[in-house]
C-alpha cells in the first residue's frame, strides 16, 4: 500500500511538544511510516515529522483538526490526537484499509458526572466513538463524511467550543453516525477497532493492568505522556502533600 501516513493537528508549545513525543514513538516502531504535522506555529522543526504544514492562526484547533483530515496529504491516513504514545508497530492498521474505508474506536464507558473522579464502568461505550482516533482512506465518500462533520463544527463560535459538550468535535461526530446514519447512507464500510489496543484512555489502564492486558496496548492516549518520569514523581508527591493538608 502506497502513500500512507499519520497526521497531527497541534499548535502552541505544549501541544507541539506532545505531537513531537508521539511522532518520535511512531518512528521508533514504524520507521517507514510518514508523519505530517498541521500547525499554526512558525518554524516547528523536528526530525520526527516528514512534513510540517503551517496554517493561519484564525480558527479553533478542533475546527482545524477535522479540516486537516479532509486535506490529509495521504491516501490512507491515521489521525490521532497529539497526547498519544505508540508502544509497538501499528503497521497492521493500514491493512484494515484494504477492506474497509474507515476505522473507529469506542469511547471508554465511564461515569463522567464528576470530572475530578471519573468512574470506570466498562471498556466499551457502544453509543459513542472517541474523536481522538480516526483511520480512513481518502475517497469521495469519506471526504463527504468529514466535510459534513467540518461544516457542523464551523457553525460554532470559537470561544464557545468546549470538549465533551455539544460544541466540541466528538458529539457532532457521533450524531452523524448514530442519529443521521451518515456512514451507511454514504456507503462507507467501517470497522470498530479495539480501544484497549489502539486508543487506550487512562480510565481503562487500571483494570487492564489488573487483568494482565496492559502490555497489549499499542496506542496510549492521555495528557502528560511526554512528561519525564522525574517530573511525574514530583507531581505525585506535590499532589499527595496538597491532598493531605486539604483534608485536615
Amino acid at each position: 500500500m502506497q502513500n500512507k501516513g499519520v497526521i497531527y493537528t497541534a499548535s502552541g508549545k505544549k501541544y507541539v511538544k506532545e505531537a513531537i513525543h508521539s511522532a518520535k514513538s511512531i518512528k521508533k516502531y514504524n520507521k517507514d511510516l510518514k508523519v505530517t504535522l498541521f500547525t499554526c506555529d512558525q518554524d516547528v522543526k523536528s526530525k520526527y515529522f516528514d512534513n510540517v504544514i503551517v496554517q493561519p492562526n484564525n480558527k479553533h484547533p478542533q475546527k482545524y483538526k477535522i479540516e486537516n483530515m479532509v486535506n490529509s496529504p495521504y491516501d490512507h491516513t491515521l489521525y490521532i490526537d497529539s497526547d498519544t504514545e505508540i508502544t509497538a508497530s501499528i503497521a497492521e492498521l493500514f491493512d484494515f484499509l484494504l477492506i474497509y474505508d474507515m476505522g473507529l474506536t469506542n469511547r471508554v464507558y465511564c461515569n463522567f458526572d464528576n470530572p475530578k473522579k471519573i468512574i470506570f464502568i466498562d471498556y466499551i461505550d457502544k453509543e459513542c466513538y472517541n474523536g481522538g482516533f480516526l483511520l480512513f482512506n481518502k475517497t469521495k465518500e469519506t471526504t463527504e463524511f468529514l466535510s459534513q462533520w467540518s461544516k457542523i463544527m464551523n457553525r460554532n463560535k470559537d470561544d464557545e467550543i468546549r470538549p465533551g459538550s455539544p460544541t466540541g468535535d466528538q458529539i457532532p461526530l457521533n450524531n452523524l453516525i448514530f442519529k443521521e446514519n451518515l456512514l451507511e447512507s454514504l456507503g462507507i464500510k467501517y470497522v470498530i477497532l479495539p480501544n484497549k489496543i489502539y486508543n487506550a484512555r487512562p480510565w481503562c489502564w487500571k483494570p487492564m493492568k489488573e487483568a494482565g492486558e496492559f502490555q497489549n496496548i499499542k496506542i496510549l492516549h492521555n495528557k502528560g505522556l511526554n512528561v519525564s518520569l522525574y517530573t511525574k514523581v514530583i507531581r505525585k508527591i506535590k499532589h499527595k502533600i496538597k491532598s493531605t493538608y486539604a483534608n485536615r
